[in-house]
């Protein structure tokens, strides 16, 4: 690294529950993987887009610490 005080943080989206591409991100070496659940799951049909799936959104965010 040039600038080591410079960290590198990556906000991803649900990667249509693609793991591999949230592996890919996860060991790219960034410093902070970040992903926003948005909504609680109850008003998740209702507030965002059919596409999101709440239980994507909990898997994304938990494959950041299982080791691939």
């Amino acid at each position: 690294r040039l600038k080591p005080e410079i960290l590198v943080e990556c906000l991803t989206s649900d990667f249509r529950g693609d793991l591999n591409a949230v592996s890919t991100v996860v060991l790219s070496g960034l410093d902070v993987f970040a992903h926003n659940i948005e909504t609680v799951k109850r008003l998740q049909k209702i507030v965002r887009d059919p596409r999101a799936g709440y239980g994507t959104n909990i898997i994304v965010s938990i494959c950041e610490f299982i080791p691939f």
